[in-house]
């Protein structure tokens, strides 16, 4: 655990050479000799239609992340035992290709925060979801329809729905629960005003925990195609190839085989193939050489990433924090053997008759049954002897409406539904003493960045972000060639002012790329507004027409429409604009520059149109704030 003592006025000063001289300071945190730090100036000029221009070029090669894997059903013909017991547990339900018929029926609900109406519409084989905005006079100002191609999760607390658009998967902003608050509710993070509506991109990083393997387009983290559907067999034993190869040849014995036994491995190495998707902490930061996805069972999690928590969490439940959770229970520290699959068997899963006794059992492996303070028949009576009810009771989680079992085992005398946290530091949840510093360094440092809205801590302390950006300066002064330190130290001298800093740091950024893919980016829409403000058409339109081809966003498609029209390409603008729009129904600028556009084209009408949406959305805005 690292510990600060810094000087809360000036954390350091030192000057860098990326073509400009400058400073990072505490108090605006760049300075530049001879630089304005003058407001980003975005315009764009009405200008007469020319011919199409060319499209960048981005990078269409696939990574594949299934070297060696054969597929589920390559193992069912020896292992047909295996195979139905695995069908029997919830990792073979993590995702389908979504069946209407199998799925909840319609329906419609009014969500009061964001003041929008939502749909469950089964048309024929189809299920979609549709959200509307709907203004006081019962006018609807916008509706976005998109039809339902995956459905995520085993169903037993709850599902969430995935659209397809254009190539790109988003998540639909409602979810279907089970349970006690069983039906259709807002998906976790969108039950709020001004929500993302369909707009959160489903990437790579978040089927992680849900598919078997992906292939992965290169350089893109919102492009790829699932290629094994559900947590399967190779995730928890490793790519059977070689496996197979051994048994078909005439000679086994002199065959290499890389299946995996979890019971066979170290309490570490075991635990690492849960802990692929149930460590997951406030902030995960990947290798800087490595991809998650290349993780093979038997080697260490901490090869590919650090998954981080704060301090002090005490009894807070989160909706992965199991290990570290776990961890944290004496019977885990004061025994070498006490893991994951102690309780949960991944071939066996218990059933609700025989749940208790399963569990139970585990517990009596260690503990006496007179051990517990409570007398037999008062155990009955309160909770059919049930010892998880007492010492993993189930807690209120930070997702809407789900209760899991809190995993630290122990005497809980007061309340472990979530709460608000109270410490600003990081730790991370399995530490590797084995990580080079350096890399130990940027994990932490880049954990703090990603999470600078922390706000505790006495007045005089050093802020998380001071922290964070000295850390990673440093970094960078040491001549570590990383993507996201480059770029994070880009965003921060755009914010603060200072573009030809940004643009520097910005350009050397993509040099690092196409891994990691996010980062490229960020430091893409850095250099494209810098570009737009300085009224660098050419290059503007250039940074733009990649960021479209690689991601969804409304942002994005709205500033390439202005470039584009800034670059006379007047039919292209229109097209990039209403697609904003499409994504995004309330983006009111994009409607006034449509407005614009089309009065220099001498089409009134369509002009009268946009203005028009352009002040229902306005006034739509202004009712929802009022209610609020």
């Amino acid at each position: 655990m690292t510990r600060w003592a810094l000087n809360s006025s000036v954390l350091f000063t030192q000057v860098m050479s990326i073509g400009v001289a400058f400073a990072l300071t505490t108090t605006t945190g760049w300075s530049q000799e001879g630089s304005e730090n003058k407001s980003q100036d975005f315009r764009f000029s009405i200008v007469a239609p020319a011919t199409d221009e060319p499209e960048s070029e981005t990078s269409t090669k696939m990574l594949s992340s299934h070297q060696g894997y054969v597929g589920t059903q390559k193992c069912v013909a020896c292992h047909q035992e295996q195979y139905a017991s695995y069908l029997q547990t919830s990792h073979s339900k993590t995702v389908a290709i979504t069946d209407a018929k199998q799925e909840p029926p319609a329906a419609s609900f009014h969500h009061e925060a964001s003041d929008r109406d939502y749909e469950v519409i089964h048309r024929g084989d189809v299920l979609l979801h549709a959200e509307s905005l709907v203004n006081d006079a019962g006018v609807t100002v916008a509706r976005t329809e998109l039809p339902i191609t995956y459905s995520f999760g085993s169903g037993l607390h709850a599902k969430t729905y995935v659209c397809e658009d254009k190539d790109f998967l988003v998540e639909s902003p409602i979810t279907w629960y089970r349970g006690e608050h069983l039906g259709w509710g807002m998906s976790p993070g969108y039950d709020r005003l001004g929500h993302l509506s369909f707009q959160r991109l489903v990437k790579q990083a978040c089927v992680y925990c849900h598919v078997g393997q992906i292939d992965r387009l290169e350089g893109n983290p919102s492009r790829f195609e699932i290629v094994e559907q559900t947590v399967s067999c190779e995730r928890c034993h490793g790519p059977g190839e070689s496996h197979i190869a051994r048994y078909e040849s005439s000679s086994p014995a002199s065959k290499t085989d890389n299946i995996v036994n979890p019971k066979e491995l170290t309490r570490e190495l075991s635990e690492a193939i849960c802990h692929q998707c149930h460590l997951a902490g406030v902030t995960t930061v990947e290798s800087s050489v490595h991809s998650p996805w290349e993780f093979r069972p038997g080697e260490k999690i901490t090869k590919y990433r650090t998954d981080y928590q704060y301090e002090l969490d005490g009894d807070t439940m989160n909706i992965v924090g199991h290990v570290e959770q776990m961890h944290a229970s004496k019977c885990y520290q004061e025994t070498s053997t006490l893991t994951c699959i102690t309780c949960h068997d991944p071939h066996h899963p218990p059933t609700p008759e025989n749940s208790v006794d399963i569990y139970r059992q585990a517990c009596l492996d260690c503990h006496a049954l007179d051990a517990c303070g409570i007398d037999h028949d008062e155990r009955i009576a309160k909770n059919n002897d049930d010892c998880s009810k007492c010492h993993m009771p189930a807690a209120k989680t930070n997702v809407t409406h789900v209760a899991f079992h809190h995993h630290r085992i122990g005497i809980h005398t007061e309340s472990v539904d979530h709460v608000p946290r109270t410490s600003d530091v990081l730790i991370p949840v399995v530490d590797d003493p084995d990580l080079p510093e350096q890399e130990r360094k940027r994990r932490l440092a880049i954990a703090m960045y990603q999470q600078l809205d922390a706000t505790h801590g006495t007045p005089d302390a050093p802020k998380p972000r001071d922290i964070a950006m000295y850390e990673l300066f440093q970094l960078y002064q040491a001549g570590v060639e990383d993507a996201t330190i480059t770029t994070a130290l880009a965003e921060d001298a755009f914010e603060s002012g200072y573009s030809e800093i940004s643009k520097s740091l910005a350009e050397k950024s993509l040099q690092y790329q196409p891994r990691p893919a996010e980062e490229r980016l960020d430091a893409l829409r850095i250099l494209g507004r810098i570009a737009l403000a300085r009224q660098d058409n050419v290059a503007a339109l250039k940074y733009y027409r990649e960021l479209v081809s690689q991601t969804r966003n409304a942002n994005d498609h709205y500033y390439l429409g202005l470039s584009e029209q800034n670059n006379k390409n007047s039919d292209r603008a229109i097209a990039s604009l209403e697609r904003s729009i499409e994504l995004e129904p309330l983006m009111t600028s994009a409607h006034q520059a449509l407005q614009a556009i089309y009065t220099s084209l001498g089409n009134l009408q369509l002009a009268t149109f946009h203005a028009d949406k352009a002040k229902q959305l306005d006034e739509y805005a202004a009712e929802v704030l009022a209610s609020d």
